[in-house]
């Protein structure tokens, strides 16, 4: 398995998510059910001054995922787990900072 290749200056945003049905009938009553087995975590990686070689190696690995279509482990430094991800975009969006360096935030998600 692929794994992302730098480890993100900060990590923010570590939300759970759960996903729930829920049906309505004409009386007003409710089911809810759930319709995934179990919840997803979503990660905010932020990079800041990236060099040219490191924008390349993350750009490069991006399009090896294909974007959001591959799966990947991503080592959490905060808590000492890795967890099998993927992008949550299509597109990579670098922030120019200067001369070579630029910022960069991406969101991953469990699978």
């Amino acid at each position: 398995m692929a794994v992302y290749p730098i480890t993100p200056h900060r990590i923010k945003n570590v939300k759970p998510v759960f996903k729930t049905g829920v049906i309505e009938f004409e009386n007003g009553v409710e089911q809810r059910y759930p319709s995934w087995s179990a919840q997803k975590k979503t990660f905010r990686l932020e990079h800041y001054a990236l060099t040219t070689a490191q924008q390349n190696t993350i750009e490069n690995f991006f399009e090896e995922m294909k974007g959001q279509y591959g799966s990947f482990g991503f080592y959490n430094h905060r808590d000492g787990q890795t967890y099998n991800v993927r992008f949550v975009q299509d597109e990579l969006d670098f922030e120019a900072i200067n001369s070579g360096l630029a910022n960069l935030t991406v969101e991953v998600v469990t699978c």
